[in-house]
């Protein structure tokens, strides 16, 4: 008996995505398809399908793959034109394949693709390279709590007793390196990985020796402070 896996997949287009489902469910036996794009899915997924439209959740997605082992592929126009240099960190390996590919060659990725992160799973691979990475530092964290919880530069300023500057500074060195281009992504980033914290993700890194565990533990804090009504 084969173990149920999952495939996300994501696309606006109800044609695409309702001919990637057919095809995916008549060529894999043991494999269920996902469409609603929520923190439980994503958490069980093997596999993510997605359009390059979509790209600009990257970042949220590169956290929760890096816990869950979550293998990527992008439908994108012309993969020649992408340059992964500029994809955000954590997604070099990334499968970019065009919206023309044979049927063939989308079967053999996506069965390597599942293989692959039964691989990974099985060498405890991924995850600990994932957590060697310094996400951000207290003084990150501490700023961009309170910024995404009401505060203002001024307020965050005086009560952390930093310069205005050096809270600008430190909210786009966080930025600057996941390459999050506004303001906006970067509240989608926090509120993601909150909300993964918030239910209890964390769970997912008992049997890893993680260096960035202070950091489940500030924001478990923050989650438990925001949700007693606290600013």
């Amino acid at each position: 008996m084969f173990l149920m896996k999952y495939i996300l997949v994501i696309d606006n287009d109800l044609y695409n995505r309702a001919g990637i489902h057919s095809y995916l469910i008549s060529k894999f036996s043991n494999v269920e398809i996902l469409h609603d794009i929520t923190l439980e899915n994503i958490k069980k997924s093997s596999l993510i399908i997605f359009s390059f439209p979509l790209i600009n959740n990257l970042p949220s997605f590169i956290f929760l793959r890096r816990y869950y082992l979550t293998k990527i592929i992008c439908i994108v126009t012309n993969p020649s034109s992408i340059n992964i240099k500029i994809l955000p960190t954590g997604m070099n390996d990334i499968i970019l394949i065009p919206k023309n590919i044979t049927l063939q060659k989308f079967y053999n990725i996506v069965r390597n693709s599942l293989n692959d992160r039964d691989r990974m799973i099985n060498n405890n691979d991924g995850v600990c390279n994932f957590c060697t990475q310094s996400y951000f530092s207290p003084q990150q964290y501490n700023i961009l709590f309170r910024m995404f919880n009401g505060q203002t530069v001024n307020d965050i300023a005086r009560e952390l007793m930093l310069s205005k500057s050096t809270v600008y500074s430190h909210k786009y060195s966080f930025m600057n390196k996941f390459k999050l281009k506004t303001t906006y992504e970067l509240y989608l980033f926090w509120m993601l990985l909150n909300k993964c914290i918030s239910e209890k993700c964390s769970s997912a890194l008992s049997g890893a020796e993680c260096s960035s565990g202070w950091i489940l533990h500030l924001a478990s804090a923050a989650v438990f402070t925001t949700a007693s009504g606290e600013s």
